[in-house]
């Protein structure tokens, strides 16, 4: 739960700095304010499909990545090149 509210605080702040509203963001999705309202507060966590719609309105997109910690050393990077 505490990567959604991550990524929720990260996208309601590029939503502010878009100058977008609440409303503007819960109309272009589909939504009522109150959920995107919920979501962005950290009380409900959207479906992965909603956060990914509300990052297309903002202009951005998700992208999965490893976390620091999983990453292999660069030496084992490089045996699976060869």
């Amino acid at each position: 739960m505490e990567a959604a509210k991550n990524l929720m605080r990260q996208l309601c702040v590029h939503r502010l700095v878009l100058g977008l509203s609440l409303g503007d963001v819960a109309r272009a999705l589909g939504v009522d304010r109150s959920a995107v309202f919920r979501w962005e507060e950290g009380t409900n966590a959207p479906l992965l499909s909603s956060a990914i719609r509300y990052a297309e309105v903002l202009g951005m997109e998700l992208v999965l990545a490893p976390k620091e910690e999983d990453t292999p050393p660069e030496d084992e990077t490089e045996s699976y090149s060869s």
